[in-house]
């Protein structure tokens, strides 16, 4: 079973996590996996160089002499990455939301990301990121719109002008696209 790591004053707990259901595996992209294996890569190389007086924690990530992180200190230092990268500010475990809104904007259905998440039940993600799905059904509603309208004239008696819709965009050789530029107002 993982461990999970908590500041209580100035000691760090270490303990069981809430659920069962958070000793799971974790899909990762491949970026994620390059990402690691570099990691770990120079986890090893540290090692060898610090030599009998590296710490063995079996954590993944520790300090180069392989001795343990404060939970407290991994907050600090992601605190500062994010105002080194000019983001605004976030938590670590804004993350966490962070991932679930991307996987619900990517499409995946709410039992697909409430799995991820390992949440105990559909309704616990459906009411933390429900927020987040009007915008997505406008966008996917928006896309069903047809977008080219010609506008023929205005009428003789001062109604509303007569639209019909333009042929469907046949698929052009970005060479030939300028005309669609235009019709955009876009400058070349």
């Amino acid at each position: 079973m993982p461990q999970v790591f908590q500041n209580v004053g100035k000691t760090v707990r270490e303990g069981a996590p809430k659920t069962e259901s958070s000793d799971a595996i974790i899909a990762l992209d491949r970026g994620a996996l390059k990402a690691l294996r570099a990691h770990r890569e120079r986890q090893l190389q540290e090692g060898e160089a610090f030599g009998a007086s590296w710490t063995d924690t079996g954590r993944t990530f520790t300090w180069e002499d392989g001795s343990k992180l404060k939970p407290d200190r991994v907050s600090e230092h992601f605190r500062r990455l994010v105002f080194a990268a000019g983001l605004p500010p976030i938590r670590l475990h804004d993350l966490r939301h962070g991932a679930a809104t991307l996987s619900l904007a990517a499409g995946n259905d709410m039992k697909t990301t409430s799995s991820m998440l390992r949440h105990s039940s559909q309704s616990i993600t459906s009411d933390i990121y429900t927020s987040v799905l009007p915008e997505m059904a406008a966008e996917a509603s928006a896309a069903l719109v047809p977008r080219r309208a010609v506008v023929e004239g205005v009428s003789a008696t001062g109604g509303l002008p007569s639209v019909s819709h333009a042929a469907p965009a046949r698929a052009e050789a970005p060479h030939q696209s300028r005309n669609n530029l235009d019709d955009l107002g876009i400058q070349k």
